[in-house]
């Protein structure tokens, strides 16, 4: 706020230069063929966006940039510590038009053709609430309308899936369990013996198991589960310590459910279908540093009773690969989100 000004002043004249931006109108990026794209492709496609008024241009740049951002925060006031990474994987201009002198621009639309080709060993678009992986088309534009000189950007998000396949060997994951909850000599056994058809998916695959849950108990299982599990973990570099921090956090992505087995009863899976795997990332992330996912399944059976619990087997690992990506060919068109800034007396943009 400048020196002398109230709130009201600032606040209205902050109002007036927000009004005063509506110069700019439309902006729009238009990506040719498949989303997501793959390390490597070509991207083709055009951005454009209109001037209401005539206007003097001073810059105009596009550019495609990709990056990781890991950030999360501990504690609160004078124990509050922050704690953050970033990773650049490429910042290219696609388009730079910067003029010694202002070029007048007509009220009108405007249009840029553009192509960039994605360097190779980058790694798919990752969206969580500590850490990130983006890739943006970005444009921005430097003019003045006479009074007051703005610059304004627009970026539009675009996705990048990496085919990662699984390269080791195959095998079944084996999950079982077995207990006895019986109190006072009676016995109540639970047991189970599952095996997946293999240990590696890709998403939109189903997962098959093998096996058997046996209820030697007095009562029927009500619940019967099979849980699929991400675990995300995230690494910064402190300074601080002069070593690495990491944060790890673990989600449920896909949960299938069978029927009860009834007591006395033994019910067999051959080759059962259960959850198809979900549009998730890839394990281990590849190429990206600041954070690695990990994916793991276990069965599990709910026991009746009074003191219900659920018995469990130990989680393994899975892994879910890219190697059956769905290639959609199609033309995207993304709304750009939008940043307006103000030239101030001092040389500095301030933003509107």
């Amino acid at each position: 706020m400048a020196s002398g000004m109230s709130w009201l002043g600032w606040h209205r004249s902050n109002l007036s230069l927000r009004q005063g931006t509506m110069n700019m109108n439309n902006p729009k990026v238009v990506l040719l063929g498949r989303q997501p794209y793959l390390p490597g492709d070509k991207i083709q496609g055009k951005a454009s966006w209109g001037f209401r008024n005539n206007v003097s241009v001073k810059d105009t740049k596009l550019s495609v940039h990709g990056a990781c951002k890991v950030k999360w925060i501990v504690g609160f006031g004078e124990n509050k510590m922050v704690f953050e990474s970033d990773e650049a994987y490429f910042d290219t201009a696609v388009f730079n038009d910067s003029n010694t002198e202002e070029n007048l621009l007509k009220a009108s639309e405007h249009e840029i053709e553009f192509d960039f080709t994605l360097p190779r060993n980058i790694p798919s678009s990752f969206q969580s609430k500590d850490g990130n992986v983006s890739y943006i088309v970005s444009l921005t534009v430097l003019y003045s309308d006479g009074r007051l000189t703005f610059k304004e950007t627009f970026d539009s998000t675009f996705l990048v899936k990496n085919p990662y396949e699984y390269r080791g060997p195959e095998a079944p994951i084996v999950l079982s369990a077995a207990e006895d909850y019986g109190l006072c000599g009676k016995r109540n056994v639970i047991e189970f013996d599952i095996s997946t058809t293999k240990n590696n998916y890709s998403p939109g695959e189903c997962i098959s198991i093998n096996g058997f849950i046996d209820n030697r108990s007095k009562k029927k299982l009500s619940c019967v589960k099979l849980i699929l599990t991400q675990r995300i973990t995230y690494t910064v570099s402190s300074e601080l310590s002069q070593h690495q921090e990491t944060r790890t956090k673990s989600n449920i992505v896909g949960t299938w459910l069978s029927g009860e087995v009834r007591s006395g009863s033994k019910m067999t899976f051959d080759n059962q279908e259960t959850m198809r795997v979900p549009d998730v990332v890839e394990s281990e992330l590849t190429n990206c540093e600041a954070i690695n996912t990990e994916y793991t399944l276990k069965f599990g059976v709910k026991l009746p009773g009074l003191l219900s619990r659920e018995v469990y087997s130990d989680s393994e690992v899975v892994f879910i690969g890219n190697n059956q990506i769905g290639i959609k060919s199609t033309e995207t068109e993304s709304i750009a989100k939008r940043q307006v800034y103000v030239l101030m007396k001092n040389g500095s943009f301030m933003r509107l």
